[in-house]
């Protein structure tokens, strides 16, 4: 099993205890392709696949490259995590992502109001998408991940992610925001997979 399909299948089951096997990230992607490291994600391919649901917002505006991080946007959204955290980190539920979701429009609304800024609707939409990724996602990767056509993801730095499609690599229009969330990220993805013991 990929480190992918593990990610996944953490992220929506309580994790295996018996017979998995830790140790450093290793995949094969279609064409017996190996990869190794903690930047190669091999992404999961479903055997069945269901109709797909709708994208969101923040999905659409990664697939067009669009949505740039103003100084504002960002400034909105740390502060609106921090406040999710400092107001709600005792009554958040990572399965009830519509209950996280409300509780993160309503910080923003809130954080509009005291600030006086003013946002487009779409900008507040992807703002709270964001802000949600981050919390119960892998970040910005979610939106990348929600992609059938990609088949690997790679990130070499914080603002150079390349996705792999049709055994082509190419440089994503998606970033982090810094080399702290890409850290978390990483974090995230190695707690939700499990370690090596020392």
């Amino acid at each position: 099993m990929g480190l992918l399909d593990r990610v996944k299948q953490n992220q929506t089951a309580p994790p295996a205890q018996a017979g998995g096997t830790n140790g450093p990230a290793v995949g094969t992607i279609p064409g017996g392709a190996t990869t190794y490291g903690p930047t190669a994600i091999p992404v999961a391919q479903a055997a069945a696949v269901a109709a797909p649901a709708p994208p969101s917002l923040s999905q659409r505006a990664a697939a067009a490259g669009a949505g740039e991080l103003t100084p504002a946007f960002t400034a909105a959204k740390v502060q609106i995590h921090a406040r999710l955290i400092e107001k709600y980190a005792d009554q958040i539920d990572s399965s009830n992502k519509p209950g996280v979701r409300e509780k993160i429009l309503e910080l923003a609304e809130e954080y509009f109001r005291a600030t006086a800024m003013t946002m487009t609707k779409n900008d507040k939409e992807r703002l709270v998408d964001s802000v949600l990724d981050d919390v119960l996602g892998l970040g910005p990767l979610e939106a990348l991940l929600a992609d059938p056509a990609i088949t690997e993801i790679m990130a070499n730095h914080p603002k150079q992610i390349y996705v792999e499609k049709a055994g082509e690599p190419t440089l994503s229009a998606v970033t982090f925001e810094s080399e702290r969330q890409m850290r978390q990220v990483i974090d995230r993805i190695v707690s939700l997979v499990g370690k090596a013991p020392a």
